[in-house]
Order: C-alpha cells, then structure tokens, then sequence
C-alpha cells in the first residue's frame, strides 16, 4: 500500500500577532481561508442562546463600508465562496476564490469579520428568519432529539442548548446584544488565520500582512497567556476537563502567581473555569487541593463520567450550515 503524504504546515504570526497557518497545495488554481474563533454556542451569555450563530449569521449582511448588496457584489466580481460555521466551542469564518484573486478574498474577508455593519434592520429580519427555522424544526425527529439529548447530558451548562437557539432566546436579543457578543468574542488575539491551496507561504503571509496587518490584534480582558502565547485563558471562558489538565488547572488555581503542569509561570487572574462536572476554580481548590491523594483528579472525574470530550456539533441539527455559503 503506497503511503500517504500529507502538505506541510507552516505558523507564523503576522506583525499585530494574528496567528497563521498556511499549507502549500498546488493543483487547480484555488485558494481557501478560515480564519477560527475560539468562541461557539457555548459561549453565549446566560438568557441568550443563539446569539454566536446569530452573530456569525449576520456577517454577509454589509460592512462599516459597504451594504450587503455592495459586499455580494466584490464577492461576485472575484468568484468568491463565503460562509461560516458555527460550533460548540468555535466559529469559523471561510472564504474560497481563485489564487489570483487571494490578495482581493482575504481583504475582503478582514473587513467581513473586523467591521461588520450589525444594521438593526437586519438583525431583526435575521433573528426572525431563525425563529422561523426553530419553528420548522419542531416537526424533525432529529432535531428534536438532539435538543432532548444536549438538555439531558447538559443541563444548566453552557453545552445543554442547541446553536440556533430557543425562541424566547432569541426574541430577546437586541443589535446592541450582537454588537457587544462581537467586541467580545472576535478579539483577534485567540483567532488563527488558515490559508490553504495553490499559493506559496510568502505570498500566503504577504497577502495576510496587507489584509489583516492593521487590523488591531489584542488578548481579551482579563487574558492569561500560558506555554508561549499557545493557550489563552479568559474570565468566564468555559473548558471541559481534558482542557484545565492541558492548561495544568485540573487541580484549581488560585488567582495569583501560578506554576502550570508544563513549568510554565504565570500570574492567574481571577477565572471562573467550569466544567461539564459544573465545577470552577474556587470549588475544584476546595475539593481537589488535598495532599493526601485521596481525591482524583477533576479532568479524571470527567473522564469517568464520560464526559470529558465532546464532538462539534451543527448549530443546526441535519444541516451542514443553516446560510447556505455565498457562492458566484
């Protein structure tokens, strides 16, 4: 059997510090980027499920520049395929055109995701064009069970909704709601920019720097930075138990001056880190922080329970996306 041979890939980090990870792939002239953001459903505030997908969904609506139709048609004028997804505990913003127009996509997918327009005209017509999609999912098996099952194996946890949300969820959320989820969530400083296909890496990295170099790239409030830049953790972000172990948390800490697992050393503020065990951190240090041995670990309670790792679900159950991708 003839072995298989995977492109390399290559990280860098632009000049404002975005992350990036670019793969060479020569074959038919197409180029595709993701740009990831470690924040999904799971990161919607508490009352407001499905204000991550809604957000996301509200991308092609316009920019700060330019209105939808205008936006649809730069997309048009270069081929371009655009469309996001998101999951439990990321969403990802994706752009597909030709190689030579890649300089053309990814300014056009900067200006996408750092200044999106958020009219309230069209967060109310989106936000009921959702609750339509909720009220036609009521009559499929599928989704049904899924909503069932999520608010079974997850209840009163960030995991226990589906993406898109409930209808009184959504009927309460406002423009403000989505303009704040943004400013919040789409801080580039823990996004990673992805850019795969028949391009070379320096031109990859040129293309990048001339898009996103001047867009502003920080850490969140209140971020701790651990092992080189390579985890960042947030007040309030959530992690299940094989992540506080990654992050050297699976025993609590403190806020404070803190040794990770890896040696690392790092002032720790105040995080309120929970688990699907429902734990944070000043409750796994009262429970785990015996020198006895006699208590195990948090990450190995989860793990016990079955409940340490969870695949990515659709924000929309028996659908790749609810928005279909915009394509020419």
């Amino acid at each position: 059997m003839a072995s298989v041979r995977f492109p390399s890939v290559q990280a860098i980090r632009l000049s404002n510090g975005l992350a990036v990870r670019t793969v060479e792939h020569p074959g038919p002239p197409l180029v595709t980027f993701l740009l990831t953001m470690p924040a999904g459903s799971a990161s919607d505030p508490a009352g407001r499920a499905g204000l991550a997908a809604l957000t996301a969904d509200l991308f092609d609506e316009g920019s700060e520049g330019r209105t939808a139709l205008e936006l649809h048609g730069a997309l048009d004028r270069i081929g371009a395929r655009f469309g996001t997804g998101v999951g439990t505990d990321a969403t990802t913003v994706s752009l597909t055109t030709l190689s030579r127009h890649a300089a053309a996509g990814l300014a056009l997918l900067a200006e996408i995701v750092a200044r999106p327009r958020f009219d309230e005209a069209d967060v109310a017509r989106v936000r009921e064009l959702r609750r339509s999609r909720l009220r036609q999912l009521r009559t499929v098996p599928g989704a049904v069970a899924d909503r069932v099952y999520l608010e079974t194996l997850y209840p009163a946890h960030p995991y226990g909704h589906l993406g898109i949300g409930t209808d009184v969820s959504l009927a309460a959320l406002t423009v403000e709601h989505v303009r704040q989820f943004h400013r919040d969530a789409y801080q580039l400083g823990t996004a990673t920019l992805i850019a795969v296909g028949a391009l070379t890496h320096d031109r990859f990295v040129e293309a990048a720097e001339r898009a996103f170099g001047e867009v502003p790239v920080c850490p969140p409030d209140d971020a701790v930075v651990v092992d080189d830049g390579k985890v960042l953790l947030r007040a309030g972000q959530q992690f299940i138990g094989r992540d506080l172990e990654r992050v050297g948390l699976a025993h609590g800490a403190e806020a404070g001056h803190h040794r990770f697992a890896d040696g690392q050393q790092c002032d720790v503020l105040g995080l309120d880190v929970v688990s699907p065990c429902r734990q944070s951190v000043p409750q796994l240090v009262q429970d785990h922080a015996h020198e006895d041995g006699q208590d195990e670990g948090h990450a190995a309670q989860c793990d016990r329970q079955g409940l340490a790792g969870r695949e990515v679900r659709n924000e929309d159950p028996g659908q790749q996306q609810q928005k279909r991708p915009h394509q020419h």
